[in-house]
């Protein structure tokens, strides 16, 4: 089967990085992207190419050897940054995550935001806890994702 590479999109501070540090079983350290990243078939794009949208072209242009789209939203998020119907600009299935669960467990808003974005499906895990980051493993080989990853 071949290799699916996904592609992570989210505000600054969202937990993208961290995210993609638990899925590779490494310790989590703070490190902002500054550019786009790729590491183990996974494409990491800085906030501000959410946050501003005259840099929405970039995601558009990072996503061409990405197999999913990855919405990350934080549960405790004052500001929307996905626009509704966000995914349609990208040919390829997309899921949510909501990040930092353990810090606000009612994490409706955060949902419902990424299910106006056009996640079909959605994982809220916490970095901190692995809780929910079973699932979302779990879907990602299903979807042939490669997982060189510890649990």
């Amino acid at each position: 089967m071949e290799t699916k590479n996904l592609i992570f999109i989210g505000q600054r501070g969202v937990g993208k990085t961290t995210l993609i540090q638990v899925l590779c079983g490494e310790e989590l350290h703070y490190h902002k992207t500054q550019t786009v990243q790729v590491k183990a078939h996974i494409i990491d794009t800085p906030g501000e190419f959410l946050e501003r949208r005259s840099m929405n072209r970039h995601l558009l242009v990072s996503s061409y050897d990405a197999d999913m789209v990855v919405l990350v939203e934080e549960a405790t998020a004052e500001q929307m940054f996905f626009p509704p119907g966000f995914t349609a600009m990208f040919p390829l299935p997309a899921i949510g995550v909501i990040t930092k669960i353990d810090l606000q467990p009612d994490y409706a808003r955060a949902k419902k935001r990424l299910e106006y974005a056009g996640a079909k499906t959605i994982f809220p895990i916490s970095c901190t806890t692995k809780e929910g980051v079973p699932e979302l493993t779990e879907y990602l080989k299903e979807f042939g994702y490669e997982l060189t990853m510890e649990s």
